[in-house]
């Protein structure tokens, strides 16, 4: 049983590292990811919380909205990081990242 737990345990490790280094990557693309990240990570718990959900199914919740912006990593920097208004072509190309 020990052995199964220990497995597990490893498991969640490697679980959190893959998404904090995703999580990495996208937060170096888009900066304004960092703070919407943890916005929703709050929110997600919150509600979470809220609603009486155990630990294990908060914790997916959390996972969830780290990686949620992942379909970010190919769009291109360049509109990820524009300062003026971005044209109808490139907003449908952000609205469509999920």
């Amino acid at each position: 049983m020990e052995e199964r737990r220990l497995g597990v345990e490893r498991l969640r490790r490697a679980l959190d590292a893959t998404v904090q280094a995703v999580a990495m990557v996208i937060k170096m693309r888009d900066s304004y990811t960092a703070g919407h990240q943890r916005r929703m990570d709050h929110l997600a718990r919150s509600l979470g919380a809220e609603m009486g959900l155990s630990a294990d199914r908060q914790e997916g919740l959390h996972t969830a909205v780290i990686i949620h912006d992942i379909g970010k990593i190919a769009i291109p920097a360049e509109i990820l990081s524009k300062p003026s208004k971005l044209t109808a072509i490139e907003f449908a190309w952000i609205q469509s990242h999920p």
